[in-house]
């Protein structure tokens, strides 16, 4: 058996063990089968196109790629064309780290800030990563964060979320509150 194959049969009974339960039994699989957290860790991104986005997501996603080299990346478009676009400047070198998904340019739920399309994330976890960060256009990574990542993906937490003006937009609050995911 390896380590996907290990892994899937301990999600089978995930719900039957307590989480701390389930995650020194994922942490003793990584250790038998010589696969540590980042190996199941990638950071997403997504690019809309526009002019504006896409030269801040390609700087957003260089800066991350030259500074945390041993971390896998997602990326989200709506076309080949903008990833093509946002490949324009990034050294072929990475190429190999760097996942696509097209997604579809219909929302998820009405009335809804259009980058709701980060729900589409979640398509990653079919190539087996089960730990998924979610980085903005506008982060800029100025060191390694491997240590924090495998940090995050080795511990029993769910969700890490780091403060962002979108929460203090009234019109935002008011969506979540009427619309829920």
């Amino acid at each position: 058996m390896d380590y996907k194959s290990a892994l899937h049969k301990l999600d089978d009974v995930r719900q039957f063990i307590s989480e701390e339960e389930y995650h020194r039994r994922k942490a003793q699989l990584a250790q038998t089968y010589g696969t540590d957290a980042l190996a199941q860790t990638i950071v997403c991104f997504y690019c809309d196109g526009s002019d504006k986005y896409t030269h801040m997501t390609r700087y957003s996603l260089l800066t991350f790629l030259q500074n945390t080299p041993r971390v896998s990346v997602g990326v989200l478009t709506h076309s080949n064309e903008t990833r093509d676009r946002l490949l324009r400047g990034i050294p072929e070198a990475h190429y190999a780290r760097i996942l696509w998904r097209v997604i579809p340019m219909n929302p998820y739920f009405k009335s809804w800030n259009p980058t709701q399309c980060k729900l589409a994330i979640q398509q990653f976890v079919q190539d087996g990563f089960n730990t998924l960060f979610w980085f903005d256009s506008d982060t800029i990574t100025i060191q390694d964060l491997t240590p924090f990542l495998s940090t995050f993906a080795s511990s029993p937490a769910s969700f890490y979320f780091v403060p962002d003006h979108v929460m203090h937009d009234p019109s935002f609050r008011e969506n979540w509150e009427r619309e829920p995911p």
